[in-house]
């Protein structure tokens, strides 16, 4: 089981992610009115520790590696922004708790702007390859 608060402020972003659904809603409610009020919860009870979440266009998902492969093999058949970014790929090993409830901290989450040499690395080496480790290609890991 996973759960996320997604929260909007001048863009929308991931402000918390739970093992357990539950203490995600425990903490939605103990955050200050003003953020509450533009904060939800989703769940996946299909998911465990470590996934990943994918940002686009679209939104945010988050997701298995075999799905994150998917989405990989999927994003490379579209079209990238004006600087070459097809999107962003966070790796989620642990919960995220802000340091200040509700802010957004998403930039220390392990994470790839994703271009095109990101897309083909995944496509030959697998997703985890994207940080560093190619052991599910069957090197030994960097």
């Amino acid at each position: 089981m996973i759960a996320w608060i997604v929260s909007s402020g001048r863009l929308p972003y991931v402000s918390a992610i739970f093992r357990d659904e539950a203490v995600a809603e425990q903490y939605l409610a103990a955050l200050p009115p003003a953020i509450r009020e533009r904060s939800s919860t989703a769940s996946r009870s299909d998911l465990t520790l470590p996934c990943y979440l994918a940002e686009d266009s679209a939104g945010f998902r988050l997701m298995s590696e075999t799905e994150a492969r998917d989405y990989l093999a999927e994003t490379a058949r579209t079209t990238p922004d004006p600087e070459g970014v097809y999107g962003n790929l966070y790796r989620i090993d642990a919960e995220l708790l802000p340091e200040v409830p509700g802010r957004d901290e998403m930039g220390r989450l392990p994470h790839i702007h994703l271009r095109a040499d990101d897309l083909a690395l995944a496509a030959e080496a697998g997703v985890a390859a994207l940080w560093g480790d190619r052991t599910d290609y069957g090197a030994p890991g960097i």
